[in-house]
């Protein structure tokens, strides 16, 4: 799980916590907070530069740039003409890797490379290397945050489980937890440290799993230098009681959208949360559907659950530490037909007559895999001889073709979906194309700032043919010195400080049109005042560099 980074708050586990504290780009960092989940750390190259933690000293180039000083390394970026994307080479000294928290972010060979290997390193460790941990007494499991500024803690996740599963023993550190008994004497206690988390250096995320002292009512975290308590949780006596999980009304094969109850209670009083699991296969795995309700009742949505003649429904309450968990009578759920999604090309292209088409799909199916010999590929409702997710059409009829898949399950259900191909025999032109550069602009200006600021956009048109544009924003603190013009050309964009309220991100796109019919929104952003985590670097503009690939007409 990959978490942020619009705000979000630091989750339990570890897994990322949000940093883009104005909200407006969050689409900048998903790359970041995934980078994260693959194994890949802050670049230590652009700390000092940016304001990310140092935590990768293994990354090769000077600053964060995705390449040397030399030039030798670019980015390069294919581009998609279906959403006016622009192929584009993105200078390897003047764009930044994505795990750095610099502007002008792009993917270095050295992250991809790292990002490939955690990859491939998963997939042949299969799923045996997965410790699971189940309910039970001999661990517990403390997960949550530490504000170190302001000297308090948060006690996310408390549970207890029948091993440590993959975890360690916490190693020492500056803050402890203390194990208590009812009269207040200290049972156990373990040093820890926390980790800096992407939201704020001073916030430390903590994992502590470690042996449950028997009788530990109240866990105390204590920060050891001076004794200051961050935080308290107090333990329940007793877990919860939880029967009667049935099905209401349902006919079987169960389908649609189906009741779920139950009926749960516990003696200490405390109020009770409950999670809904499902399993096709007998209790060998089961699948969450529903978490932290508070109520002993759920609707399901059954239709992305497997069939089964093995199916049951788990539900496992929780009153904050302990747990209890019930099953339903085991059922049959209804058997799914499988789901075609074609990949390439997109529905509606149009080649020449004579180009090879080639067509990718994918196949899901909730019951198990589809073979490639139950995969069949249609032209106009003939079949090919075909089978496999892969076809390469030669020759299609000039005109409008329907090039489809076909899938059948091991229940004989059967999904088919298709694209139209359209064939010309005439030589045909892309036309005009609107490209932009650079794609976004950022300002963070110091307190008291009131200097204009200046960025060049070019405005291009990488298709054929004649283009003219129109440009358009809507707030007080940006100008444009033109709103028209023709390709190629450039727009100087002014933003001016004194008209922004201090200590305040702002946000806003400006509008640019072609007399194509396309329209491209180019994000701005200015800040004056305070000082977030983004980094201060100012963007350089996009080198520009054109790509000339063979026409071949035959």
């Amino acid at each position: 799980t990959s978490v942020g980074p619009s705000g979000t708050p630091c989750s339990p586990f570890n897994l990322g916590c949000g940093w883009d504290r104005d909200g407006s780009y969050a689409d900048w960092y998903a790359g970041h907070e995934l980078g994260h989940s693959l194994g890949r750390a802050h670049a230590t190259a652009s700390a000092a530069l940016c304001g990310n933690s140092a935590s990768d000293n293994s990354y090769p180039y000077p600053n964060g740039h995705i390449g040397p000083n030399d030039g030798s390394m670019e980015g390069f970026d294919v581009g998609d003409p279906t959403f006016g994307i622009a192929r584009r080479v993105y200078p390897g000294t003047t764009w930044n890797d994505v795990m750095s928290y610099c502007n002008n972010q792009w993917i270095s060979d050295y992250t991809y490379t790292g990002m490939y290997n955690f990859l491939s390193s998963a997939t042949a460790a299969g799923t045996n290397a997965v410790q699971a941990v189940h309910a039970g007494d001999a661990y517990i499991a403390l997960f949550g945050t530490i504000y170190t500024d302001d000297a308090v803690g948060t006690f996310d996740v408390v549970g207890l489980w029948d091993s440590a599963g993959p975890y360690a023993a916490p190693a020492g550190g500056p803050f402890r937890m203390v194990f208590l008994d009812g009269g207040g004497s200290e049972l156990a206690g373990y040093d820890f440290d926390g980790e800096a988390t992407d939201t704020d250096p001073t916030n430390l995320a903590y994992e502590v799993v470690v042996p449950f002292p028997a009788g530990t009512q109240q866990i105390r975290m204590v920060r050891t230098g001076d004794g200051a308590v961050l935080a308290t949780h107090t333990l329940s006596a007793n877990p919860p009681t939880i029967g009667n999980v049935a099905l209401v009304g349902a006919t079987e094969p169960v389908s649609g959208t189906v009741t779920l109850t139950w009926q749960a209670e516990d003696a200490d009083g405390d109020a009770l949360m409950y999670d809904v699991f499902y399993t096709d296969d007998n209790g060998a795995s089961y699948t969450a559907y529903a978490l932290a309700l508070g109520e002993p009742t759920v609707q399901l949505d059954t239709t992305q659950m497997a069939g089964s003649s093995q199916a049951r429904f788990r539900v496992i309450a929780n009153d904050g530490t302990r747990t209890a968990e019930a099953e339903s009578a085991t059922f049959t759920m209804a058997s799914k037909p499988p789901s075609v999604f074609i990949l390439t090309p997109e529905d509606g292209v149009e080649v020449r007559y004579g180009t090879q088409v080639n067509l990718l799909a994918e196949v899901e199916d909730l019951q198990g895999d589809v073979p490639d010999g139950s995969m069949t590929w249609f032209v106009n409702g003939a079949p090919t001889g075909i089978n496999g997710p892969s076809y390469t059409a030669y020759l299609l009829p000039v005109g409008t073709n329907e090039v489809s898949l076909r899938a059948t399950n091991v229940n004989g259900q059967t999904t088919s979906r298709g694209v139209t191909v359209i064939v010309n025999d005439e030589v045909g032109y892309p036309g005009p194309l609107l490209a932009v550069g650079p794609d976004q602009l950022h300002w963070q200006l110091p307190a008291g700032a009131t200097a204009t600021e200046q960025a060049t956009l070019d405005i291009s048109n990488i298709g054929t043919g004649n283009l003219s544009w129109t440009a358009a924003e809507d707030v007080d603190w940006l100008s444009l010195d033109a709103t028209a013009g023709t390709t190629p050309g450039a727009l100087t964009v002014t933003v001016d400080p004194a008209q922004a309220p201090a200590d305040t991100p702002l946000s806003t796109v400006i509008t640019i049109s072609g007399d194509n019919g396309q329209t491209l929104q180019l994000p701005v952003s200015l800040l004056v005042g305070v000082s977030p985590v983004w980094a201060v670097e100012e963007a350089p503009p996009v080198e520009t560099q054109e790509v000339f690939l063979p026409l071949v007409v035959r």
